[in-house]
């Protein structure tokens, strides 16, 4: 593997847990949080992608935006508990540089990692970069070959390093394989994995066991009319195969985004999409599984129109809240932001939808906190033409829980 890296100053940091912390039950005697809807950016496109709360109760977001240049570039901002901006950030290069996730630091600082155009321009690859409480770049890091790697999601492994889970492009649009790559905390590579056949097999999300296995998701394009079957992946914590699993049909089209293990540490919960007996539209999907990649329940919810789930955390109910987006009409990208509330059983118990009518909104990721509100990130043209970055807080979700469904607001 062909590694290029640019240490500015050596780091050892511990990562904190990057999935949402569940929620715990609010004081009966305690006001509940202020809500608030915040859009950021410039005059260009400006996309959430992960949101996570800080130690000092406020908020850091991630994404990229093209509004500070000619090129999109990793777009960093960090937010009080009141959504009010403290600071921005933008890092990238000549060409296109995406922001996927960013983790406090128990140091202080965080950890931003995404994807950037290579230092010889000629492919992309995964970046890490460790920044100071005000954003700053201590030092980065640059992983990968000639091919072209995106990593979506980072994870602390119970051994105190990081796996990094994504993909790793052999022959643009004919041949992708799923990529995880472990370092340790300072950034050295410890293993790099691709796997996968002559199609498309492409890695998302995962978890850990607690035997300290690793188990990935994504999706596989097996069939000549390009619907794709949800993947499942095994790895041990040396990035050996120990399985390769799908779930799915011929003529339907499957997607799962978020994974998560659940709190009997023995069984994981996916949420995504599936398509619909309407030719184009999708309905939301929830399932369970073990570590051995077998399907315990899957739900499917159907409203008529084309629902797209994104990404999920824990309630105290122990159920499950998701972001994503909804449309009316799949001719047109005019999306509704939407969260939907799964009970333990996988029953949606509401579904609620954010944005302007006619205008495109997206929710993409999601973060928890102990009062029981929801914060999510994505991107809004409500309030600008190109569309901003997103941010909005939902006081609690229990208000909602005999809110309207889709097919009653429309």
């Amino acid at each position: 593997m062909n590694i290029k890296n640019i240490l500015h100053t050596t780091v050892l940091i511990a990562l904190s847990c990057v999935l949402p912390a569940c929620l715990s039950p609010r004081a009966a005697n305690s006001p509940p949080p202020p809500a608030f809807e915040k859009t950021f950016g410039g005059d260009g496109f400006d996309r959430g992608m992960f949101i996570n709360h800080t130690s000092d109760g406020g908020y850091i977001a991630c994404g990229y935006s093209n509004s500070f240049s000619q090129t999109e570039d990793v777009y960093v901002l960090k937010l009080d508990k009141n959504g009010a901006l403290e600071w921005q950030k933008s890092y990238g290069s000549a060409r296109t540089d995406m922001g996927w996730g960013i983790i406090e630091s128990p140091n202080g600082g965080y950890v931003l990692h995404g994807t950037n155009g290579s230092t010889d321009g000629t492919n992309d690859d995964v970046s890490i970069r460790r920044l100071n409480a005000t954003g700053e770049v201590l030092w980065e890091k640059y992983y990968g070959n000639e091919k072209d790697e995106r990593v979506t999601f980072l994870q602390e492994t119970s051994d105190g390093n990081w796996l990094l889970i994504g993909q790793r492009t052999q022959q643009s649009g004919v041949n992708i394989d799923s990529y995880a790559l472990k370092t340790d905390t300072s950034g050295q590579v410890l293993w790099e994995k691709t796997f996968g056949g002559p199609g498309i097999e492409r890695t998302f999300y995962g978890a850990e066991t607690p035997a300290g296995d690793y188990l990935l998701t994504g999706l596989t394009l097996p069939y000549d009319n390009n619907k794709a079957d949800i993947l499942i992946l095994k790895i041990s914590r040396n990035g050996e195969l120990l399985f390769q699993k799908t779930w799915g049909e011929k003529d339907v089209h499957d997607i799962a985004h978020s994974y998560s293990r659940n709190p009997d540490g023995k069984s994981y919960t996916l949420t995504g999409y599936i398509e619909s007996a309407k030719p184009g539209f999708h309905d939301g999907l929830w399932m369970q599984l073990d570590e051995a990649g077998k399907v315990l329940a899957t739900t499917r919810h159907h409203t008529g129109e084309d629902l797209r789930l994104m990404h999920a955390a824990g309630t105290a109910d122990k159920g499950w809240v998701v972001a994503g987006y909804i449309r009316k009409d799949i001719t047109q990208n005019i999306w509704d932001a939407v969260l939907l509330k799964y009970d333990r059983s996988g029953q949606v118990q509401w579904l609620k939808t954010f944005g302007t009518p006619e205008k495109d909104d997206q929710g993409y990721w999601l973060t928890t906190d102990k009062s029981g509100a929801v914060t999510f990130t994505g991107y809004t043209k409500s309030s600008s033409e190109n569309g901003d970055l997103w941010v909005v807080r939902v006081a609690e979700v229990t208000p909602f829980q005999k809110g309207v469904t889709s097919e009653e607001k429309r």
